[in-house]
């Protein structure tokens, strides 16, 4: 990008989240035949058994009549062809979607292992509608969520033939970003059949930060919102998800250029760079998720190895015998590959903790040890307070107003989506932020104009909210088990017809819980 171009991305960060205003019976459950059973055949070379297979697919389209229309333009927007809308009959659009929450709507049994796994071992665990992938900082890929799902799906309908029209559903909800659902589209348009217990619900998780209950929180905040059947092929929401990209690019560089230029002042050269940052983690490469704090998790690693390491002679020593490099730039390669190894450089530990631990694996220095040394370090090191006051100025976090508007709010989300008629809009684990908010009287003000300032602000779009959230730890988990809390979720949630939906938020390999 050149020198003009990006004083006019700067002059004109404010304003790049505007959008344009857009226009735009009865079921079998399907059983895979034995692989060496002869099927008859007809004059075309097929099976009768996937002639039979392919117009089950295309009678169950008929039962959610408004979703044909859906899978059309998934197809015409993915250039397939529309007449194929059936072979996407795993996809399920708005009318769909909502017959499932509906459904699930009073419980939240659907959504849950289980005490001990109970739910999931007896296949009673319907739906997780929150998981990622390696796109953004998940573990499988497309595929192998798919076929992880679908064989769940399969055991489903072969335990209960009375969840048979919908067995199992998830939903592909990758931060900032929709490349998974894409492939996902080419994966089951090619092989339907393999898919057909499945319900599929393409999505997005966005990255927002918006000025909630300023007198209690004093500061902006990271609110995540769900996007579900989205069309991520359709032009104004791809516009929009590839403009917060460039916003989020533009800070990284931003920060990367203002640590150097500090760091330069003692040094007479730079400490990072934007093509080791890359390296370091895919939110960094791909521009996703909250940009700022993965900049700063780069930033401190790189800064512990250069300046903080050297000093510990131990350490050193250790590394030495070790057949170790100790130059920073080979110490910092060592961790991104770790990163890669570990994480598929998908998530990274805050703070130093991977560094530490990596280096104890090396070198069997407690990694308790390192810690100590390092935060003791940390705290006495000039030249480390100014580079992290820079940073400051990019946390959202520590303004009511952002200091570099590069991240959207509600309502720049609903104008990405409101082109598109199928599209809906819900909160994600909504009692997160109570982790900054010990007083419950408090907590429940915050909720209220959360939840309310979602409604104005996404308008027809806000259709649900994660009540049954299932992965939430410390303060937000203990708040989830009280009444009062529980009794104002399920009151917002009929103040403002909202579905209560749930989730195990899966980012390994393990779809469903959150962490394995």
């Amino acid at each position: 990008m050149c020198i003009k171009m990006k004083i006019s991305a700067i002059n004109n960060i404010n304003n790049n989240f505007y959008i344009p205003t857009f226009k735009s019976s009865k079921v079998e459950p399907f059983v895979k035949p034995q692989q060496n059973m002869t099927l008859p055949m007809n004059f075309a070379g097929q099976s009768k058994v996937y002639i039979d297979s392919i117009n089950k697919l295309k009678e169950e389209t008929r039962r959610f009549p408004k979703d044909i229309e859906y899978r059309k333009n998934l197809l015409i927007n993915a250039g397939l062809n529309p007449r194929d809308y059936y072979k996407l009959r795993p996809i399920i659009g708005s009318q769909e979607i909502q017959s499932i929450m509906k459904n699930f709507d009073s419980s939240e049994k659907p959504y849950s292992v289980g005490f001990k796994d109970i739910n999931l071992k007896t296949n009673n665990m319907r739906a997780n509608l929150h998981i990622h992938t390696l796109a953004s900082d998940g573990a499988l890929s497309t595929e192998e969520l798919l076929n992880k799902a679908a064989k769940y799906a399969n055991a489903v309908v072969l335990k209960h033939p009375e969840y048979k029209n919908a067995p199992f559903t998830i939903a592909i909800t990758d931060h900032d970003t929709t490349e998974t659902t894409k492939e996902a589209i080419k994966v089951i348009a090619k092989d339907p059949i393999k898919y057909r217990n499945l319900r599929v619900i393409l999505g997005t998780e966005m990255t927002t930060f918006n000025t909630i209950a300023p007198e209690i929180m004093k500061r902006a905040v990271n609110t995540h919102v769900l996007a579900y059947a989205i069309d991520p092929n359709e032009k104004i929401y791809s516009n929009f998800i590839e403009t917060t990209k460039l916003n989020k690019n533009f800070v990284k560089e931003k920060m990367i250029q203002d640590v150097n230029e500090i760091y330069r002042q003692t040094h007479g050269k730079d400490l990072v760079s934007v093509k080791e940052a890359q390296k370091y983690s895919n939110p960094l490469k791909k521009n996703i998720i909250g940009i700022a704090n993965h900049v700063e998790r780069y930033v401190e690693n790189k800064f512990v190895i250069s300046e903080i390491l050297p000093k510990n002679e131990k350490l050193t020593k250790a590394l030495i015998d070790n057949n170790i490099s100790t130059n920073p730039d080979d110490l910092m390669k060592m961790l991104c590959e770790n990163n890669r190894i570990k994480y598929s450089s998908n998530r990274t530990s805050h703070s130093t903790a991977d560094l530490t631990k990596m280096l104890e694996e090396k070198t069997n220095i407690p990694q308790n040890e390192l810690n100590e040394f390092i935060k003791n370090e940390l705290k006495n090191s000039p030249l480390f307070d100014k580079i992290d006051k820079k940073i400051n100025d990019y946390r959202v976090s520590t303004y009511l107003d952002q200091k570099y508007q590069y991240l959207p709010k509600f309502e720049d989300l609903y104008n990405g989506l409101k082109g598109q008629k199928d599209a809906m809009i819900g909160l994600a684990h909504p009692l997160n932020n109570l982790k900054d908010i010990p007083d419950q009287k408090n907590q429940i003000e915050f909720l209220k104009d959360f939840y309310s300032k979602f409604k104005a602000a996404c308008k027809e779009k806000a259709k649900f909210s994660e009540v049954y959230y299932q992965s939430y730890d410390g303060a937000a988990k203990l708040a989830s088990k009280t009444d009062e809390i529980k009794n104002l979720l399920n009151k917002m949630s009929k103040i403002f017809n909202l579905f209560r939906t749930g989730s195990a938020d899966s980012h390994t390999k393990n779809i469903f819980k959150r962490f394995s």
